[in-house]
């Protein structure tokens, strides 16, 4: 009964592995904020070190149409990048985000929205 116990546990772990390998890497959100009120504004930043990617999704209660936008900011010794970009839609929003240079050591994602109504807004920062 333990073998087969082990075996199922095993069936499951490799599972899990190629679950995560075949929908990418993992997702770490890096900032989180949410403010309220009659054409609410919202606004995160989160440094990160040796990233691959952003995403951000943006809430908002009741949904309602959102305007934001974003800025990353990386660097690799003495190189520089800059992206910038506007986003803009109902609610919940989801904007991939690139990597403003590639083998950055570290990226700083800066990212806004602000309703068109009144209700909460929240902006979720990810690195992967």
């Amino acid at each position: 009964m333990s073998r087969k116990l082990g075996s199922i546990s095993a069936l499951i772990l490799c599972a899990a592995v190629l679950a995560t390998t075949a929908t990418g890497a993992a997702s770490k959100v890096i900032a989180r904020k949410s403010r309220s009120g009659l054409y609410a504004a919202v606004g995160a930043h989160a440094t990160v070190r040796h990233p691959h990617s952003f995403a951000l999704k943006v809430f908002a209660n009741p949904r309602q149409l959102v305007n934001g936008n974003w800025l990353v900011f990386c660097k690799r010794g003495r190189v520089r990048g800059t992206k910038v970009g506007r986003m803009n839609g109902r609610t919940p929003l989801q904007k991939k985000v690139p990597v403003a240079l590639d083998k950055a050591t570290s990226c700083t994602l800066s990212a806004e929205a602000v309703l068109t109504k009144k209700g909460k807004v929240t902006l979720v920062l990810y690195a992967y």
